[in-house]
């Protein structure tokens, strides 16, 4: 067994799992109450899971990490997921809330 980086420890991925889960539920909420779409909050989740997205990329970059390649290799993989994750859950929330307002949120310059 490994000793993972604390720079890949929970308080990464964990943060990320979180947020992720946080998303979800709000979703669910949403697709229950679609008058209640706010994306502004999934929009801070989904920014915030891209930073901690680019912290563990960055972690597991380092030249001569504390752990195997597969250890990185799978933190980055579970960033990556997790990320994708939130992008998924604006995108439906994006798509609730053009149902429920008929604006598409993008203005034209």
């Amino acid at each position: 067994m490994y000793t993972i980086a604390c720079d890949l420890r929970e308080e990464k991925s964990g943060s990320s799992g979180q947020l992720a889960l946080h998303a979800s539920r709000r979703v669910e909420r949403i697709v229950a109450a679609p008058s209640g779409v706010h994306m502004p909050d999934q929009e801070r989740t989904d920014d915030e899971i891209d930073r901690l997205h680019r912290e563990i990329l960055t972690a597991v970059t380092c030249a001569d990490p504390p752990y195997p390649v597969q250890v990185g290799v799978d933190a980055a993989l579970l960033a990556r997921y997790f990320e994708r994750f939130a992008d998924q859950a604006v995108s439906i929330t994006r798509q609730l809330d053009y149902v429920v307002t008929g604006d598409t949120g993008r203005r034209e310059s």
